[in-house]
């Protein structure tokens, strides 16, 4: 992906700065995706053109109730109305444009949605961020991967249901992807992983190879995840795992991860530096670099009752 005359995207950067996907995968638990053409998205993850000032009102009084919203559009027939889902929620609602910001404003203050006879979503919703008013990452390779993932989609009927989404966070991680329920995060996508990816996620499995971590872990804790789901996908053996982040600070933290259907689990040491990296296109062409931290595995050991037994040590 990278040139002779250097990164021309921030996503290309962060790979020539060494930068890990693992975890970045952070995202809020409580989110509320609404349709909205795409033609009409601008450079904000949730307004647009042709929002009212009492729609858009409704939207900032949904996010000050501590919910995150995205917009969403995908090809085909277009709705009449618009289309909410709510996570955790799972739900689903139908409204007309005059009645959203009713409904919006029920949301937030925590009212019933009964009356708006939400229906249960039985479909992984599938994000695909193509948000290129927002950063020039999101269109080239955001795209790409969206028109892959919905292609291989067909091989998975009534399984997932696949959106174009506004601003998911991390850019320069581009293609990202976020699945719902399950709150996983996934960066770096190709159009090659697509049919891999949703094989997996059919299977209620993470896909290791481009996995960001769950999203309610702390990062050190979606680090531990990744390694260990990439040592068992080496075995043959991939299966969902759980963390408990230990002994914790800002430059390192013991995390025990545990196999589920299983007795097997790993303690994982893992080691936190900063780097130099661009958040956006737009921050590499002014030159504005920030320093996130980011965290690496640095052993894996096996538990073995009272023993333990090292599978991994990375090179000093």
């Amino acid at each position: 992906m990278t040139r002779s005359d250097g990164p021309r995207f921030c996503s290309e950067a962060s790979i020539e700065g060494g930068e890990p996907l693992a975890g970045t995968g952070l995202h809020q638990e409580r989110v509320a995706l609404i349709s909205w053409p795409k033609s009409l998205w601008g450079d904000s993850m949730r307004q647009a053109r042709g929002m009212d000032d009492r729609l858009v009102a409704a939207i900032e009084r949904v996010v000050s109730s501590r919910r995150r919203v995205n917009l969403i559009d995908r090809k085909g027939p277009a709705l009449d109305g618009h289309r909410v889902f709510l996570f955790p929620e799972r739900h689903r609602i139908d409204v007309s444009c005059d009645r959203l910001p009713d409904l919006l404003d029920e949301l937030a203050n925590g009212a019933s949605l009964e009356s708006w006879a939400p229906e249960h979503e039985p479909k992984s919703i599938v994000q695909c961020c193509t948000h290129g008013k927002y950063d020039r990452c999101c269109a080239k390779f955001g795209f790409a991967s969206y028109r892959a993932i919905l292609h291989a989609a067909a091989k998975h009927p009534g399984s997932f249901d696949i959106w174009e989404s506004t601003h998911l966070g991390g850019c320069r991680l581009s293609a990202t992807t976020y699945f719902l329920p399950q709150q996983r995060k996934y960066g770096r996508l190709t159009p090659d992983h697509a049919a891999a990816l949703l094989d997996h996620e059919a299977r209620r499995l993470p896909y290791a190879p481009c996995y960001r971590g769950f999203a309610r872990s702390r990062p050190p804790a979606q680090c531990a995840e990744v390694a260990v789901l990439k040592l068992l996908s080496e075995r043959g053996a991939v299966q969902p795992v759980t963390t408990v982040v230990q002994n914790a600070d800002d430059n390192r933290a013991e995390v025990m991860v545990s196999c589920e259907g299983s007795d097997e689990s790993f303690l994982v040491l893992c080691t936190s530096t900063r780097i130099s990296s661009f958040g956006s296109c737009e921050d590499m062409a002014a030159g504005k670099a920030t320093t996130p931290r980011i965290w690496h595995a640095r052993s894996i050991n096996q538990i073995l009752g009272n023993q333990s037994r090292p599978l991994f040590m990375a090179a000093s």
